[in-house]
């Protein structure tokens, strides 16, 4: 994978531009911010009204533990998504609670990256 880049944000939270779609759709792809989040064990969590802008629907639920301790059951939907040339798939959360776009630690498994950040110049590397 060629390295994409992205930036800190000023709480110093790293970003990158990702496009996801449903699997074979990207005729209907969204191009997103997304906050990269290192505590988040899952592939990608999108706010529902993107998912039901782009054509993704619930396919079940999967119980979902939030920073805070608390657990609740949260639609998932599978989904592609695009970083740089490369496309993978996975389960991703459909969040009615934030209006936040995350990618997590599956998702950087899934590409094979690795996260760099240089702090002073406000540089996310993913190679």
């Amino acid at each position: 994978m060629a390295p994409t880049r992205g930036w800190l944000d000023p709480q110093g939270c790293p970003f990158t531009k990702i496009a996801i779609f449903p699997e074979g759709r990207p005729d209907v792809r969204r191009e997103v911010e997304a906050l990269i989040d290192t505590g988040f064990t899952g592939f990608a969590q999108i706010p529902l009204a993107i998912a039901l802008s782009i054509g993704l629907s619930a396919t079940g639920t999967m119980d979902l533990t939030f920073a805070g301790g608390t657990t609740e059951p949260t639609p998932v939907s599978w989904a592609s998504i695009q970083l740089g040339p490369d496309i993978r798939e996975g389960l991703v959360f459909l969040s009615d609670r934030s209006d936040e776009i995350l990618v997590g630690v599956h998702f950087l498994r899934l590409f094979g990256t690795t996260l760099t950040f240089y702090v002073g110049s406000g540089v996310v590397e993913l190679s």
